[in-house]
Order: C-alpha cells, then sequence, then structure tokens
C-alpha cells in the first residue's frame, strides 16, 4: 500500500499546477498580461540557437566542476591544511 501512494504527493503537485493555470486564463499574470500577448516573438531556429548555446555553456561549467572537484579530491585534506599553515607562516 505504502509504495503505491508514492506517486501522490507529485500528482497532486502536478494537478495543482494545472489548476492554478487553467484558473488564470486569460492571464499570463493576473490583470496585467493576457495570453495573447504573452507569446514569443522568436522563430524556431533562434529559438534551437539559443537553447544549444545555453546547453553547451552548462556542458562547460559541468566538466569545469567534475575536472575541480576530482583534482582536489585527489589531494586530500592534507593538502589543504599544508597550504593553509604556509599561508599563516607567511
Amino acid at each position: 500500500m505504502t509504495l503505491w501512494s508514492l506517486p501522490l504527493p507529485w500528482i497532486a503537485i502536478e494537478a495543482g499546477w494545472f489548476m492554478t493555470e487553467f484558473g488564470r486564463q486569460p492571464w499570463a499574470i493576473q490583470d496585467i498580461l493576457p495570453t495573447w500577448y504573452a507569446h514569443s516573438a522568436l522563430t524556431p531556429g533562434q529559438l534551437a540557437f539559443s537553447m544549444g548555446l545555453i546547453l553547451g555553456l552548462y556542458t562547460l561549467f559541468l566538466i569545469a566542476e567534475v575536472y575541480l572537484m576530482q583534482k582536489y579530491a585527489r589531494l586530500g585534506p592534507s593538502a589543504m591544511q599544508h597550504q593553509q599553515q604556509a599561508q599563516q607562516q607567511g
């Protein structure tokens, strides 16, 4: 029984979001921006280019993060202690 109820919180959240979105129609921002003005003028090519650029940038960030984490994990905590001691003495 418990195992079958695991997806229930997710279903409740999604159902709440769904009802909120339908409840505020025809507004994208209540009483400020109607949905017919809220569309974007981007072409599909512009959207694909910007999404590709963002994906590439975040991929570079991920590579840099993994590299730095591996580099400092290999050094271990003793390397950081030696570095701090050298800074305090110098």
